[in-house]
């Protein structure tokens, strides 16, 4: 009976030491991805001379399409990583046509980069995590990734990369 005690107080504690911070708190739980509709993102980041408390990601998407569904865990894994220092929402298309329209989303996933302050920016279709974290941290939050190469044509139409 005392080693079944003993067993159960190490596993307790063992649950405890793998919830806490080296602060001795316990861990704050992982943000989520969260559903906004489109009159919120008009009030919250539309609306004339707004500061945002934290930097956003929105997603724009649609339950149909598969990119879209390529993208929320990656999302999701990234909003957790991210949490309190940049808000992730998620705001379905089909739902909110009016401001996919106002916006001129034509194809999805189309995610808005929103800073604290200045002008949002915008990237269409699917990004592997590597690609869309180092985007992200770099406009969001001033951090360079060496492991981002961005590729694309210059007005000559020659393949320019910068990064790694």
């Amino acid at each position: 009976m005392k080693n079944l005690i003993l067993a159960f107080t190490l596993v307790c504690f063992a649950a405890a030491c793998a919830n806490a911070d080296n602060s001795g708190n316990t861990t704050i739980p992982a943000a989520k991805l969260e559903k906004m509709t489109g009159d919120e993102f008009n009030k919250r980041f539309m609306t004339q001379g707004t500061v945002n408390e934290r930097p956003a990601v929105v997603d724009f998407n649609a339950e149909w399409c598969g990119p879209c569904k390529r993208l929320e865990p990656i999302l999701q894994e990234l909003a957790a990583k991210y949490a309190g220092q940049i808000d992730f929402f998620s705001i379905n298309v089909d739902e909110n046509r009016d401001v996919a329209s106002e916006l001129g989303i034509q194809s999805i996933p189309y995610m808005v980069f929103i800073p604290k302050e200045g002008a949002p920016q915008a990237l269409t279709g699917f990004y592997e995590k590597d690609m869309l974290e180092g985007i992200m941290c770099e406009f969001l939050l001033g951090i360079k990734n060496d492991k981002v190469k961005v590729t694309y044509r210059d007005e000559d139409g020659n393949v320019v990369e910068e990064g790694k």
